[in-house]
């Protein structure tokens, strides 16, 4: 998997907060009503940070078992720069 899908993955799925104080997350509602419809997610609305964490991990161990690139090699610069 390729780092952007990563960064990408967490944009959508963890909540960021907003200038007025309400927070909102950047997954599509028509992907996140897929998403709940299909029994992949139980509600609308963010992933809790252990969820998000939990998957990234086990992607992770994934491709470490199948010897393939590490997504985790994301540095702080790309993260910065598709959070903008």
């Amino acid at each position: 998997m390729p780092a952007t899908v990563a960064i990408q993955f967490v944009l959508d799925h963890l909540a960021r907060p907003l200038a007025d104080g309400d927070w909102t997350h950047l997954l599509p509602a028509s992907i996140d009503a897929a998403l709940v419809a299909a029994g992949v997610k139980a509600r609308l609305g963010p992933l809790a940070f252990n969820t998000v964490s939990h998957r990234l991990a086990v992607l992770g161990k994934w491709h470490r078992i199948n010897e393939w690139e590490s997504y985790r090699r994301i540095s702080g610069e790309d993260l910065a720069a598709r959070c903008t």
